[in-house]
């Protein structure tokens, strides 16, 4: 029971920082940052529905739709973190290929009552790939000289935190669950502490953006200002 409330706890509260300081620095999300506040928007309302709405009976069928709807924002994201990098055209198909799978996958392996493990852990896989590009695309071109101030450098290091991490439990759920079920409790435990971890990643990357961008637009306004005066 305890191991429930937990769960409880790090689902439903987990998006509500992340999504206050997106509202509040709305207006400075652009290039990808959209993409990752509408994530965390789709995150709150899943875990709405999931907890007040479709209580007590089988609600699988929103980590069906949940699944393609999280992996096509990612890649959104990606397209601009990426930009230069990896052909947009590349991420189109990438993303048609895994909706495709998405409705193969439910309509002939695990239907919709069925916990849809393989998308997911196929969608973390390849959203793991990303955030390897991303690095690998920083390294080669050396664009970050203050790592830590660089809002994009800790929301890809919370997506490799929790998609990695969480790869072996989303492929492996269903086998967990029919050999114990306290055991697939303590496992879906941890996948719910990383991502609890990773929002609170995405609400200080959020702080970070508009922080940046509030501290550009003062450097602008006061260089316009010593021009003005001479």
């Amino acid at each position: 029971m305890l191991i429930f409330y937990v769960r409880y706890f790090l689902g439903t509260f987990g998006t509500i920082t992340p999504l206050i300081l997106g509202l509040l620095n709305l207006k400075y999300l652009r290039d990808g940052w959209q993409w990752i506040f509408g994530f965390v928007v789709l995150g709150f309302i899943i875990s709405m529905l999931n907890v007040h709405v479709f209580v007590g009976v089988n609600n699988l069928f929103l980590v069906h739709l949940y699944v393609p709807l999280k992996f096509i924002l990612f890649t959104g994201a990606y397209r601009h973190f990426l930009k230069g990098f990896v052909s947009t055209r590349i991420l189109v198909w990438v993303v048609v290929l895994f909706i495709g799978y998405n409705i193969f996958n439910t309509m002939f392996i695990q239907r919709i009552t069925e916990y849809n493990s393989y998308p997911r852990a196929l969608g973390s896989f390849l959203i793991s790939i990303y955030a390897i590009l991303w690095y690998l695309k920083t390294l080669t071109n050396m664009e970050i000289r203050r790592m830590r101030d660089e809002p994009v450098v800790w929301f890809n290091t919370g997506v490799l935190i929790y998609f990695a991490g969480s790869f072996f439990v989303f492929i492996l759920s269903n086998q967990v669950l029919f050999q114990s079920v306290q055991l697939s409790k303590q496992v879906w435990l941890i996948s719910s502490t990383l991502m609890f971890i990773f929002y609170q990643i995405i609400a200080y990357s959020f702080f970070l953006v508009g922080k940046n961008a509030k501290s550009k637009a003062a450097g602008s306004h006061e260089a316009t200002s010593n021009l003005i005066q001479r």
